[in-house]
């Protein structure tokens, strides 16, 4: 704590003013020491009636502990070029909404198929980032990703943008040999078009 009306709040210098239009109608306790005269407890409401004619003639300390002057003010003030603070209990998972969307929590579905559905522009650097990065940039073009926590914590951030369904695989996982010919409907149903081996011509006994 520094006097003449400087407050030192996380090595950011605070004037009197900011700290009261900071703190207006908080009800906050500040014990408050003029020169000359015996410390004061007060709220800052009380504080700030204090004429200016007689605060330019004592010098005064503030000398609170209060939990909120000990935390940073300046940093709680939300930019809007900074990063979002998502807590984590937003995506915790949650027993009905498998059921909401057909999902089973014991056998999950091993691939997501992510379609980007909204555009980017006007978005923030970070999501446009996370859009390239998971080959998102063209929209309504599906892209198949692993269900794993890696790939699920980039898709949070960017779960507005997108569309995310299960990969079905009604005929199972094609082949090296059927991956050309195979694609994936509506539905969102993996269709394997499986190529006809030749008939190994059998030898004929005489």
């Amino acid at each position: 704590m520094n006097g003449g009306g400087i407050l030192q709040v996380q090595g950011h210098p605070l004037s009197l003013k900011t700290l009261l239009y900071l703190c207006q109608g908080s009800g906050l306790l500040a014990t408050v020491r003029l020169q000359g005269q015996p410390r004061h407890t007060l709220t800052f409401a009380a504080f700030s009636n204090i004429s200016q004619k007689r605060r330019k003639l004592y010098n005064y300390e503030i000398l609170t502990q209060s939990p909120l002057l000990q935390t940073s003010l300046l940093g709680s003030i939300r930019n809007k070029f900074t990063k979002s603070r998502i807590p984590n209990a937003i995506f915790e998972e949650r027993s009905k909404e498998h059921d909401r969307y057909g999902g089973d929590p014991i056998q999950p579905h091993k691939l997501h198929i992510v379609i980007r559905v909204k555009s980017t522009k006007r978005r923030p650097y970070w999501e446009k980032k996370l859009i390239k990065d998971l080959g998102l940039e063209k929209g309504r073009i599906p892209v198949v990703h692993k269900n794993t926590p890696a790939v699920n914590n980039l898709l949070k951030y960017v779960k507005h943008l997108v569309s995310i369904q299960p990969l079905k695989t009604p005929y199972g996982l094609p082949a090296e040999e059927d991956m050309a010919d195979s694609y994936i409907n509506s539905k969102g149903e993996l269709i394997v078009r499986r190529l006809l081996k030749p008939i190994e011509p059998m030898a004929i006994e005489s």
